[in-house]
């Protein structure tokens, strides 16, 4: 299901793709937004959601769909995204900086913010973390940051340059 579609699509309250988008909205809130207490809550209203698409579904001769499931299946890859981009950072940061400088890093050692809305994913790199030095391991680092993000559709944002360098 590709959630974007859904989300962002202008339809008359009470049509078919209005309610998937109103379904897609508040699962991504709830999953992201509030406590899991919160969600439980929430899901006879969505459960109640997903019935009246699958009333439509049958209305139609379709075999109904599990939306909710569909949707957390996305989600869910949202999130492997997530982990997949930092695995691969951390690694080719380790094997780089060790081959160049003959020294290991951490990414501990380095401020960034991995971010999520409105299915827009973006990493916004800081520099390190406890000081603001400007050298080759930084600079090394980055650009690792930068390539993993655009190889996986990720916005990298570079907000390590001081203002005296912009």
């Amino acid at each position: 299901m590709d959630l974007i579609k859904y989300e962002f699509y202008k339809e008359e309250d009470g049509a078919y793709y209005h309610f998937i988008g109103q379904l897609v909205k508040k699962v991504r809130y709830y999953r992201e937004q509030v406590s899991i207490t919160e969600f439980e809550a929430a899901m006879p209203e969505l459960k109640a959601i997903e019935k009246r698409l699958q009333d439509i579904d049958i209305s139609l001769g379709e075999t109904p769909r599990h939306y909710l499931a569909e949707i957390m299946d996305e989600l869910n890859n949202e999130s492997a995204l997530e982990e997949k981009v930092i695995t691969e950072i951390d690694r080719l940061s380790k094997a780089i900086t060790l081959s160049l400088f003959d020294t290991p890093i951490s990414l501990a050692n380095f401020s960034y913010e991995y971010r999520n809305a409105n299915a827009a994913q973006w990493l916004t790199f800081y520099g390190y973390a406890t000081n603001k030095k400007n050298d080759g391991s930084l600079l090394v680092i980055k650009e690792v940051f930068r390539s993993v993000c655009y190889s996986n559709g990720i916005i990298f944002i570079d907000s390590s340059l001081s203002n005296e360098t912009l």
